[in-house]
């Protein structure tokens, strides 16, 4: 029995020290990544997570670049945050990571685009102040995002004044204030804090955030106004962010992740709206159909094009219909082999197709582009005659989703069709 205790003592502690080592490995990571990318929510959810550890060290290192989190996050009350982060750094490499969040907001603080020096000239009256400021921004090709509680006009004529002078005078005209978070101007409430506004950083798992973008520029234009359009899933339809929502939101694009900045409310519906867009490129299915006339049915291309299904079973009989899964701006190939009975096998070559294709994402968010590489040999018998055919092309077509294609492979009196359509895949 004693043995039996002591180990069953010897296995708990191997499983506590297991979830200690998993745990600080975790928040390793988690530091890595703040320090590297920049703050996100995923990053922040962790570290409140692992600041409640039972296990000290772990809680108090997660608890300190937690605070570290908000702080670069910015806001009204950051400095006063590292000033008293800087009177607890317990060891060395606190006070270093303090010197380096000092030296942060020192660059914040100093931070103006140069597009900012750029000379402007306006002439407005009694126009938004949402408005002006949106000429501006693009004019400048600037950053410059506007509270959703300003809804006051102005009338404003500025001659070759810079960037940074237009924002200043608004200010000082409709009493607001302005903040610079590293290049990117907030425009405030000069009553108001800017605690709601937040810089994130999100990384999707199947667009390019370039796709992303111009997809999610598609959905949202001005014409659509706050009506989700048909063809949204209801997840993608109730995520859409409303209009009020995206006139505070500024994106860029990078390599490989998409920076927002904005309300912390307005961010959280553009960033599940951005997932749910993700989640329409996870994964396609591209199906084939190989059509052969059959004999005695003469059809020509364009004919065959405007048949439905049925007339199309009645004219021709589908040879082989291989299905591809791959996932978007990924390539995948297939070849398919025709079986002949032994009466075929000593005429001519047996029909052979090899088809690689990649979809990608269009601003069009109910077209998809197809980049296909095709190849189809073999023979095929026609009036006693072998006919060899070898077919082989590279089309780039942007396809309705769910609608099929049409491309020749021959044409005669048994004609041969190769069609394709892109769909969603379902699991």
């Amino acid at each position: 029995m004693k043995k039996l205790l002591i180990a069953l003592f010897s296995l708990s502690l191997l499983l506590v020290f297991r979830q200690v080592m998993a745990a600080d490995s975790e928040l390793d990571n988690a530091i890595i990544k703040l320090y590297s990318h920049g703050p996100d929510t995923q990053i922040e959810e962790t570290l409140k997570r692992l600041s409640d550890s039972s296990e000290q060290n772990i809680a108090e290192r997660a608890g300190f670049h937690l605070a570290c989190l908000q702080i670069i996050k910015g806001g009204t009350t950051a400095e006063e945050s590292l000033a008293r982060l800087e009177q607890s750094a317990r060891n060395a490499s606190e006070k270093e990571t303090v010197k380096l969040l000092q030296e942060i907001l020192q660059k914040k603080a100093g931070k103006v685009p140069e597009q900012f020096q750029d000379k402007i000239s306006l002439d407005m009256k009694d126009v938004r102040i949402k408005d002006v400021v949106a000429i501006i921004a693009k004019q400048a090709n600037a950053n410059i995002v506007v509270h959703n509680k300003i809804t006051d006009k102005i009338s404003l004529k500025l001659t070759d004044a810079t960037v940074i002078q237009a924002i200043e005078t608004i200010c000082r005209m409709a009493d607001l204030r302005f903040e610079n978070n590293e290049g990117i101007f907030i425009i405030l409430p000069s009553g108001s804090r800017r605690e709601d506004y937040e810089k994130r950083e999100i990384r999707l798992a199947f667009l390019s955030p370039e796709e992303a973008l111009k997809m999610a520029a598609s959905e949202l234009g001005a014409d659509k106004g706050d009506a989700a359009p048909a063809h949204l899933t209801p997840e993608q339809a109730a995520s859409r962010p409303t209009d009020a929502e995206r006139r505070n939101v500024t994106f860029k694009a990078t390599k490989d992740s998409i920076v927002m900045e904005g309300e912390q409310t307005a961010l959280d519906k553009f960033e599940a709206f951005l997932r749910n867009l993700d989640k329409k490129g996870k994964a396609q299915k591209i199906s084939f159909r190989i059509w052969k006339t059959n004999p005695g049915k003469t059809v020509s291309l364009q004919e065959f094009a405007g048949m439905d299904d049925t007339k199309k079973n009645d004219a021709a009989t589908i040879l082989s219909a291989p299905v591809l899964v791959t996932l978007t701006g990924k390539e995948a190939k297939i070849e398919v082999g025709e079986r002949r009975n032994d009466d075929e096998k000593s005429v001519g070559r047996p029909m052979s197709y090899s088809m690689s294709c990649i979809i990608h994402e269009t601003a069009d968010p109910d077209k998809l582009r197809l980049i296909g590489h095709m190849r189809v040999t073999g023979s095929i018998q026609e009036d006693g005659r072998t006919i060899d055919i070898k077919k082989e092309y590279a089309p780039t077509l942007d396809i309705g989703r769910n609608k099929w294609v049409l491309l020749p492979i021959y044409e005669g009196k048994e004609s041969m069709f190769l069609e394709l359509q892109v769909s969603p895949h379902v699991e």
